[in-house]
């Protein structure tokens, strides 16, 4: 049981973004204390771990680059597709369908704030993107 736990932590701690290898050593070494595991285990695993923050550090700075990228270029609402729309903070693909089936039946939006009127859209929805949002 205490092992179980002990895993369950070092998953836990390879979520995160920082790691304090200290921390992690010692509950591999307490690991390895329980299973009888010499030393050498103790480094080898250090080494895994390290190798697993590092990828997560790289997968976590790659994510962030590609939400502000994605965020840092106009979203026009007038001319968007569903997977445009689906760019914008809390849009998921039902509220992108929502969004070209409005601007279908009723035509381009005149204003930033008639999205407002999108079934779906709310104020804070739209005030969290309205830096992103263009009509041209």
């Amino acid at each position: 049981m205490k092992l179980m736990s002990s895993l369950v932590m070092i998953m836990s701690l390879l979520a995160l973004p920082v790691v304090a290898e200290a921390k992690i050593a010692g509950i591999a070494a307490e690991i390895n204390h329980m299973q009888g595991v010499t030393n050498q285990t103790i480094v080898a695993k250090k080494g895994v771990v390290k190798e697993a923050v590092a990828k997560d550090k790289a997968v976590n700075e790659t994510s962030k680059a590609t939400k502000a990228k994605s965020t840092s270029s106009k979203v026009n609402i007038n001319t968007a597709n569903v997977e445009q729309l689906q760019q914008l903070k809390g849009v998921g693909e039902k509220k992108a369908q929502a969004i070209v089936a409005y601007r279908k039946q009723h035509g381009n939006f005149k204003s930033i704030d008639q999205l407002a009127e999108v079934k779906g859209i709310g104020p804070k929805l739209l005030q969290k993107n309205k830096g992103a949002l263009t009509l041209k």
